[in-house]
């Protein structure tokens, strides 16, 4: 991306990261760094399932936290992921697990998270979701249980929005010109839906850059 990013601050540690000096996110949840997030439900910082030195994110069911930024923009989020393999509805039966993902305009969220449906695995699989437009629920994977992974959602002002897996691009599992989802003005992270046959815990790590707005928009596929 040729914009300068704003800042990149990642979760927990107090490193210096691509240059940037990142802040700390203390345990205390009541502490001012932690309280710029929105937390609902049991979201803490856990000191062992971690990916380094730093705390990893860890959501229990119902929870979720979301960071809100000033404007809205391109920029580039990754997520690192600890999923423990936890079918939390199996059977095939429709049930939203983890997910993580972007805030966009009038409520729209982007969401790559485990999901369960008669068309995915019986122990769910990942995909990616628009808030606004369920029917673009698009099938990544098979789950990958006991390490990390990596995800990232670059959104480059002249270029577009594109997912990586494992810095792997994901184009052909992603298109986002298929989506309605033209630029992000915040980070969500959700717990697993309570209700389900199990109950699962996530944890979850996040670095990001902004880099101002977006000069292209998603432009749809002809219709055949």
């Amino acid at each position: 991306m040729n914009a300068t990013p704003r800042y990149l601050r990642r979760l927990f540690p107090s490193i210096v990261f691509f240059g940037f000096s990142s802040l700390l996110f203390a345990e205390d949840p009541i502490t001012p760094e932690f309280s710029a997030w929105e937390t609902e439900g049991n979201v803490s910082a856990d000191d062992i399932q971690k990916r380094d030195a730093a705390p990893s994110i860890k959501l229990e069911p119902g929870s979720k936290a979301v960071l809100r930024f000033p404007e809205e923009g391109g920029g580039e989020v990754t997520f690192w992921t600890w999923d423990d393999g936890t079918a939390s509805q199996p059977g095939k039966e429709r049930h939203a697990g983890p997910r993580w993902g972007l805030l966009g305009g009038q409520g729209n969220e982007l969401l790559i998270g485990v999901f369960y449906a008669p068309f995915l695995h019986e122990d769910g699989s990942y995909a990616i979701s628009e808030k606004k437009n369920p029917g673009a629920l698009k099938y990544l994977g098979t789950r990958e249980s006991g390490k990390w992974q990596k995800w990232t959602l670059r959104f480059d002002p002249e270029a577009g929005g594109q997912l990586l897996i494992n810095d792997e691009p994901a184009d052909h599992r992603w298109n986002w010109n298929e989506f309605q989802f033209p630029a992000f003005n915040g980070i969500v992270l959700y717990g697993d839906t309570p209700g389900g046959a199990n109950a699962q815990d996530f944890w979850v790590e996040v670095a990001y850059t902004t880099a101002g707005p977006m000069k292209v928009q998603p432009t749809p596929p002809a219709a055949p």
